[in-house]
Parts: structure tokens; sequence; C-alpha cells
């Protein structure tokens, strides 16, 4: 569960002062999908882990924090593009919007954190641009993977949210590439290796639905 309250924040970009519904603590998460997903009682914060500006349209985590050019970023044809296209739920516009500036500021695991949020929402619709989301979370948290920009407890952790990753798009090949990546990294955690043994077992039956991880 999520405690929740209110606050006023000034806009890093443009100045502007906007209310939004913050997030102060999470308790009692009790199981998470193996692509880190925690399950409902966390998610129903979801929509609160996004913030964006009533005047300049910024979204970020915090929006009274923004690099120097972002001002600029948000003006361009690209960044409009995606906050404004209709395909998609308001809510995941707003996570690619930010997931979008992230990765220009070249923060791949950043963008990847807003932008599996923004697939979270299309599932939680049975929205069909979740996949979509789904490809961009990987480029993402594979460019992350790849410079060691951390986005998982350790990098077995981050191999497992990779392979379960591709296994929902049905890329069984991929997902079997980062499982054993995962296996490498970690041989002697049992969580992990239950995990692990859990994916494989999807992979090899070509099985893409939600799955939580084992628990202890």
């Amino acid at each position: 569960m999520s405690l929740l309250s209110r606050d006023t924040r000034q806009c890093a970009v443009c100045s502007a002062t906007t209310t939004y519904t913050i997030v102060t603590s999470r308790y009692m998460i009790d199981s998470y999908d193996l692509d880190g997903r925690p399950y409902e009682t966390s998610l129903l914060a979801l929509p609160y882990w996004v913030q964006c500006c009533g005047g300049c349209k910024y979204c970020a985590r915090d929006v009274r924090n923004a690099g120097e050019n972002t001002g600029a970023i948000c003006k361009t044809a690209a960044y409009l593009a995606i906050f404004n296209d209709a395909s998609f739920p308001y809510m995941a516009r707003q996570y690619r919007a930010a997931a979008h500036i992230a990765a220009l500021y070249h923060n791949h695991a950043d963008a990847g954190w807003h932008s599996i949020r923004a697939t979270w929402k299309c599932e939680d619709m049975q929205h069909p641009l979740a996949r979509i989301c789904r490809n961009e979370t990987l480029a993402h948290y594979v460019n992350a993977y790849q410079q060691g920009q951390r986005f998982g407890q350790h990098s077995g952790d981050e191999c497992l949210i990779i392979a379960d990753l591709y296994r929902r798009n049905g890329d069984m090949h991929h997902a079997n590439e980062y499982a054993e990546r995962a296996t490498q990294a970690n041989p002697n955690d049992p969580l992990m290796q239950d995990a692990l043994r859990h994916i494989h077992t999807l992979i090899h039956t070509s099985t893409t639905t939600r799955q939580l991880r084992p628990q202890a």
C-alpha cells in the first residue's frame, strides 16, 4: 500500500506551479512480477510516479529538477508527438515523454524506469500498444545494462527483467540469452535461482503471459 500526500511544486523549466499527489512511502509490497512490477496494492500509486507541468507539459519524476536543455526539448516536434499521441493512454504518454527526455540525456536506466510504467499502464487497460512500450523499455534497459547503469538490485536481477520483457514479446531467443546471463551472475542466490528456473520453463513452453516471481 502507498501513502499519498499533496504538494505544490514549481516547474524547473517554465516556473509554473502545479499541485501534485505525491507518493510519500510504500509498504506491504508482498509480490512482484518477473519484470519487477509490484503487485496491485502498490500499483495504485502508478498515476503518481510521474509529474506533468501544467504550463510547459514537462514530464518527469519530479518537475523541480531539469537538465539545462529540457525547455528546448519540450518544444521539439519529437517530444510533442509523443506527448500528444492520442493512440496511447494519457498516463502512458506522460511516462513515454519522461522516458524520451531521460534517454536524450543518456540516462537509460531512468528512461527504462518510466517506459516500463507506460507498459504496465497499457497492460492494465489491455491496450494493444503495450508491446510498443515494452520494446521501448527493452531498448532503454539493454542500453543501461551495457553501460553499467543500475536499474535492478544487481546485474542478475537486471538480466532477469530484460529476459522477461523479451519473453512477454515472444522473443524466446533473446529471453533465453539474458536468462543465461542472469544464471551466471547469481549462481548462489536461492530466490534468484527459483525465479530463473521458472522463467526457463516459461521460455521453453513459449509462455508469454504475465507471471509472478517465486516468493520466499
